[in-house]
């Protein structure tokens, strides 16, 4: 959790113009979460951080399910607001996963 909320406090800085801006990004983003782990970033990319997060990234479409997640209110009990934004973000792309499918 831990490492999926660290990397996803990055995304909504900002939507970038291209693919290369968006990859190096969200390789800052698991640099990020290793540095706070203590572990490498292969491991955090595999294991710590939700692929829907990092997706986010590059989909302008995440990224703007992203905005859109962290603006609902009220926030649930016992959870910081962006941890209530991680879940519903998480609970979207879950939806719209099983909706695909």
């Amino acid at each position: 959790w831990a490492g999926t909320l660290i990397a996803a406090r990055g995304i909504a800085a900002e939507a970038y113009a291209t693919e290369t801006e968006a990859k190096t990004a969200a390789i800052e983003a698991a640099r990020a979460v290793a540095k706070n782990l203590g572990n490498t970033v292969a491991v955090c990319r595999t294991s710590y951080i939700h692929p829907s997060v990092l997706d986010a990234y590059q989909d302008q479409a995440l990224h703007d399910l992203w905005n859109r997640q962290r603006q609902k209110a009220p926030p649930e009990a016992g959870l910081r607001d962006e941890e209530c934004a991680l879940l519903r973000y998480l609970e979207a792309c879950s939806a719209k996963a099983e909706k695909a499918a």
